[in-house]
């Protein structure tokens, strides 16, 4: 859910003509409950008789523990000289390109609506054009969102004095400022330990400040890489190529995360290698070409250079991902340019001849300035990652003809580098080791515990954990224990998880985890 949503939800709830119990009141009573993640299984926790509660068990926290190191950490980050820097701005022309496309969308809905109502098309038509452009618009939509997610944070960072606008709201305005700046996850209390430990109550903050040098790594998240071909003849001018990488860049940054996938740019000119054996069309096909998941072709005045087999080697690179079911992008640019005459004006025409005949069996479109190629772009990556999705979506619900060999509750080492620069100007690496505990499984894994095999007695490899089972994780969850290494450790060890499927199964699943 997107935190805006989320946000509307809560204020909905807190409508005063909702009020139907007894005391009167709708309102949270507690700062944390719901905002603050279990650090074990990254489940929001729950508030019960003044303390914290994971659902799942993992930890059970007292209010007055928790709440006095939060509020610490928001009000130290309010007291800084350069909170105005948190304050994220619109990126307007990009805002209005994707209002416009929106409408364009709609409007194409609406033309298939009156289409079907005079029985033009069929109701068969009428779907396809809506998942279609409803695809597209969500993901118009959702970039839209991340160039203007600023929630009302009821001018707290506004405020003169910020960290006393801060203690004087409501608990509604705290609650969002603290997931404005940070994400707390909370972690078991040591046991026989009665002072408040620090390292228990984590905060990652979402926007770094801008002069601070030491680099913390981006909250890791599962994503699929795709390929996406660039292809064009040599007179593309290197400004459009440029427009292109970074609008998969910025589409990677805004949409990437949101849908699990991560678009990777490849092209010859950065990753062929020098080969031997067939034309060198052939060598390049074999190379990138066939390996891409999906393209996109850019033509200016040349169609390029004959092939043996196809009239460029751009063309044929269409026609080989075209036959192989892959999506590809044609644009033209038809920027105003001085007139041709000679060769080059031989060579357009052969460049017309073949748009013309792509036409007869494709859409080609162009683009006369930068914002028709970045909307022409950011509409082929929206749609082609919707059909790439739908068809792994399909993979997954088909039944299989036996067990799914990568089910189970599967073990890793993972490690996080922490890289910052001393008083002295020297560079420090500190790395972090966990064990990570990923249920691939359909269903919740019960009762997991997890256990080292053939490990010898002066082997220093050591989990911090509590005793007896681990609980539940949720299907596709995740549990991630500090894994204890020091110099000399194993960089390889057999790791034994049991654990109890949804059907009540006894289970084992066993891996290497390697360091």
């Amino acid at each position: 859910m997107e935190p805006e949503v989320w946000w509307t939800v809560q204020e909905r709830l807190n409508e005063p003509k909702r009020i139907t119990n007894r005391t009167g009141s709708t309102a949270r009573k507690h700062l944390g409950s719901g905002l603050y993640l279990c650090g074990i299984c990254e489940t929001p926790v729950i508030t019960s008789s003044n303390r914290y509660r994971c659902p799942a068990g993992h930890l059970n926290r007292s209010h007055s523990h928790v709440e006095p190191w939060v509020l610490k950490i928001i009000r130290a980050r309010l007291a800084r000289p350069d909170l105005a820097d948190a304050i994220p701005t619109g990126d307007e022309p990009r805002l209005q390109a994707i209002r416009a496309q929106i409408g364009t969308h709609q409007a194409r809905v609406k033309r298939a609506q009156h289409d079907y109502d005079q029985e033009i098309i069929e109701g068969y038509d009428l779907k396809r054009i809506r998942d279609r452009e409803n695809t597209a618009i969500a993901a118009l939509e959702a970039e839209r969102r991340s160039l203007t997610a600023t929630v009302d944070l009821g001018g707290v960072l506004d405020a003169k004095d910020p960290v006393t606008a801060f203690d004087n709201a409501d608990l509604m305005i705290k609650r969002r400022v603290i997931d404005f700046f940070c994400t707390v996850r909370l972690y078991p209390h040591p046991r026989g330990r009665k002072t408040f430990d620090p390292e228990t109550v984590r905060s990652r903050r979402r926007r770094p400040r801008p002069d601070d040098h030491t680099k913390e790594p981006m909250m890791a998240y599962p994503t699929l890489a795709l390929h996406l071909l660039i292809s064009a003849p040599g007179d593309v001018p290197t400004a459009d190529m440029a427009v292109i990488r970074r609008t998969i860049s910025q589409w990677n940054l805004n949409l990437g995360r949101v849908v699990g996938l991560t678009v990777l740019p490849v092209s010859w000119t950065e990753h062929a290698v020098p080969e031997f054996g067939e034309r060198p069309q052939a060598i390049l096909n074999d190379q990138i070409v066939e390996e891409a998941d999906f393209a996109v072709a850019l033509f200016y005045d040349r169609l390029g250079t004959q092939t043996g087999e196809a009239d460029s080697g751009t063309a044929e690179e269409i026609r080989v991902l075209v036959d192989a079911g892959k999506s590809v992008a044609v644009l033209a640019n038809s920027s105003p340019r001085s007139p041709l005459s000679g060769p080059a004006l031989d060579e357009r025409k052969r460049l017309d001849s073949y748009l013309n005949e792509l036409r007869q069996t494709a859409l080609v479109f162009e683009y006369a300035h930068d914002g028709d190629l970045v909307g022409h772009l950011n509409n082929f990556l929206s749609r082609a990652t919707a059909q790439f999705q739908q068809s792994v979506e399909a993979s997954k619900s088909a039944e299989p003809e036996g067990p799914d060999p990568s089910e189970g509750v599967w073990p890793r080492a993972e490690v996080r580098e922490s890289v910052r620069t001393d008083s002295k100007g020297r560079v420090k690496t500190q790395r972090h080791w966990s064990l990570v505990l990923h249920n691939m499984s359909k269903g919740p894994a019960t009762d997991v515990d997890f256990e080292f095999e053939d490990l010898s007695e002066d082997a220093y490899f050591g989990v911090h954990r509590e005793d007896g089972p681990l609980g539940t994780i949720p299907p596709g969850g995740e549990a991630r224990f500090p894994l204890l290494l020091a110099m000399g450790s194993p960089d390889a060890v057999e790791c034994v998880v049991s654990w109890t499927d949804v059907a009540g199964n006894k289970r084992q699943t066993q891996a290497t985890v390697r360091t």
